[in-house]
């Protein structure tokens, strides 16, 4: 199994500082697997809402496929990235910081192979 770990930030100047970078350390220190960051803000001159993120790196990412079995993609909050929905292989999201009072779009965590969330509140919001 060849993990691919997917990230919304730009690449952190101090990984070894930054949550999402050191929780992936530890999980590629046992299973491996590549890092993917989705934004594309660093590269372009005007920003890029989070709607379009991933959607330049969706063609590389289903090439791939082949060789790699499984996404896993930490955010934040629940934001529903358009470009997760393109992918052939079965995504984990981990919802880092909880859903809160945060309306989550149900549908498309459906799609999602695996949602993980840190509390039992969150994972009521899911459920609902």
């Amino acid at each position: 199994m060849k993990l691919v770990y997917l990230l919304p930030i730009l690449p952190p100047r101090h990984p070894e500082c930054e949550a999402y970078s050191q929780e992936i350390a530890l999980l590629q220190s046992r299973f491996g697997g590549r890092v993917v960051f989705v934004n594309p803000n660093q590269r372009l001159p005007l920003p890029i809402p989070r709607l379009g993120f991933g959607l330049t790196q969706l063609p590389s990412l289903r090439r791939a496929e082949t060789e790699e079995t499984i996404y896993h993609f930490f955010n934040p909050d629940p934001f529903a990235f358009p470009f997760l929905l393109g992918l052939r292989r079965p995504v984990v999201y981990t919802i880092a910081g909880g859903m809160d009072a945060q309306r989550a779009n149900l549908r498309f965590f459906r799609r999602m192979a695996v949602v993980a969330v840190p509390d039992a509140r969150s994972l009521a919001r899911l459920q609902a």
